[in-house]
């Protein structure tokens, strides 16, 4: 929305796991630090982690957290504090059904 460039980067990969980070060009909050990612290895774009989505797989179902940052937190793993947004659930059917839901459980989408 406001005109900044966004990467994904998927950090961990597993048959059964997956966590995507999402970059800006611009920091999310007053005083945010530079990530130490880069899109290519010879670009000096300078990008700010915006959010994570981890996702949990089983054979025929999954279920993924939507966090965005909200600020820094020195005992988090990355460094930041996150607010989770959404959850997306995969359900089990003969075809593709998912639907979304906020943190209060109310459907935003389903498809």
């Amino acid at each position: 929305e406001d005109g900044t460039f966004i990467a994904l980067q998927v950090t961990k990969s597993t048959f059964q796991a997956k966590k995507i980070r999402i970059y800006k060009t611009s920091p999310v909050f007053e005083g945010q630090s530079v990530s130490d990612k880069k899109i290519e290895q010879d670009d000096d774009t300078d990008l700010y982690l915006a959010a994570q989505i981890i996702s949990k797989e089983k054979m025929t179902t999954a279920e993924s957290i939507i966090e965005v940052v909200v600020g820094e937190d020195s005992e988090e793993k990355t460094g930041f504090k996150y607010e989770q947004i959404m959850k997306a659930y995969k359900i089990s059917t003969l075809g593709f059904n998912a639907y979304v839901e906020d943190m209060n459980g109310e459907c935003l989408g389903e498809c």
